[in-house]
């Protein structure tokens, strides 16, 4: 069931915006580690979520560290496409012309046909459950179960975050193009986590802007 949603979500869809957040309600199985983790503690799960979320942090922190993380999501909307141009200009020098343009001709995409002014309110939705059932995986889930070091657990989940987005990218020249692109995301956001009071809410407010803005733009 997981590996089938993993395909489903990854593969190239050609649809509406509506058709795409209904796809995205499948990373909701996402949260499902994370509820069994709070029932073999015995910790209500409404306890469990807010603690995980929050830390304890007083409304006036939680807002001041959230300007950080909304900050932070700008700077990485804008830095992206400088980043993006150097690992294309990385793998035509290492591996040829030819080999750049396949791997950007097999890119994982969503592409909306005769988007309609619901859009951005779908967009914001599918980026909201991604960014809340992702981070609950990959920054919560993960580092729970993880006995070993954060360092260690920081490239784990990094490199299964990298995995996930790219796991229908057939194409070794594609796998090569995202690889790092989503490894360093993945890093990202989970140092940003572990900065901010290891709190889940601040992944999750980058992670969700920055896929808002990447939709829009």
């Amino acid at each position: 069931m997981i590996a089938l949603m993993f395909m489903i979500l990854a593969i190239q869809v050609a649809s509406t915006s509506e058709f795409i957040f209904l796809l995205s309600l499948l990373e909701l199985c996402y949260l499902v580690p994370s509820i069994l983790v709070a029932r073999r503690r015995s910790i209500p799960l409404r306890e469990y979520v807010k603690t995980v979320v929050f830390r304890g942090m007083h409304v006036r922190e939680i807002c001041t560290r959230a300007i950080l993380a909304i900050s932070l999501a700008i700077l990485l909307f804008f830095l992206v496409p400088y980043f993006i141009t150097g690992l294309a200009l990385f793998i035509k020098v290492a591996l040829g012309a030819t080999a750049l343009q396949t791997a950007q001709q097999n890119l994982n995409s969503f592409t909306v046909v005769a988007p309609g002014p619901l859009d951005a309110m779908f967009f914001a939705l599918t980026s909201v459950v991604v960014g809340v059932c992702e981070e609950f995986f990959y920054r919560d889930f993960l580092f729970q179960v993880s006995k070993l070091s954060k360092r260690k657990n920081v490239l784990i989940s990094a490199a299964l975050f990298s995995i996930y987005h790219i796991i229908t990218t057939f194409n070794v020249y594609s796998f090569l193009y995202l690889v790092a692109y989503y490894f360093v995301w993945g890093v990202i956001l989970a140092i940003e986590k572990i900065k901010l009071r290891n709190a889940l809410i601040f992944p999750i407010i980058t992670h969700a802007l920055f896929d808002f803005l990447t939709y829009l733009a």
